[in-house]
């Protein structure tokens, strides 16, 4: 397995890849209820995740086995804002993918983007590997691939996850500071966060 850091012509790859890794997923289930859309769905709007949010800023990294990829984990630098010329491209393919679920999704991301409000760390937005690779150890790879850079800078790290991954993430470094209540019948997320190298100190958010 080698992890790089991935160029625009992997996007649809990392859709695909992300549309079988978060099929069953407790909140993507809640978001998209219909089985029979939710692949549709997830792989429209991850591709364009990849495509205009996380490739351009340039840490959003993918592993390979036998020239597949077989994960992808898309970050964020510290106070990351949307690359303003993509903006629009990303909303209409966002709101093509979505279409009746459009409100679970901003429901979602008002919540987590108030709890993520004033963090100054690398933002994890997204991880995922093929299903039948999950458990081997791509995850925390692509994790600790970029892990390194964190680390180098001095800098923290944070990322909203649900309670399947606590332990994943713990074993990383990440410890719990919150959780997240999105109402409606949604699970509970939980907001992480990894401290600086070389601090002692993990009451602040960072």
């Amino acid at each position: 397995m080698d992890v790089r850091l991935a160029v625009p012509a992997d996007a649809r790859a990392i859709g695909d890849l992300y549309a079988r890794a978060f099929a069953n997923d407790p909140m993507t289930s809640w978001v998209t209820p219909d089985a029979a859309r939710r692949t549709r769905v997830l792989r429209q709007l991850n591709t364009a995740i990849a495509r205009y949010e996380g490739i351009p800023h340039g840490a959003t990294y993918v592993a390979r086995e036998a020239g597949a990829i077989v994960g992808a984990a898309i970050w964020q630098p510290p106070g990351a804002r949307a690359i303003t010329r993509n903006g629009i491209p990303f909303a209409l393919v966002a709101g093509h993918a979505l279409g009746r679920d459009m409100g679970r999704m901003i429901a979602m991301g008002r919540a987590v983007a108030a709890a993520r409000r004033g963090t100054r760390s690398w933002y994890l937005q997204l991880l995922g590997v093929e299903p039948d690779r999950q458990g081997s150890g791509v995850g925390s790879a692509l994790v600790r691939e970029h892990l390194r850079l964190v680390d180098e800078q001095r800098m923290t790290a944070y990322l909203e996850t649900t309670v399947e991954n606590l332990g994943f993430y713990g074993r990383l470094g990440f410890e719990v500071i919150g959780e997240i209540g999105i109402g409606g019948g949604a699970p509970v997320e939980y907001s992480l966060w990894r401290a600086a190298s070389g601090n002692e100190s993990s009451t602040a958010k960072g």
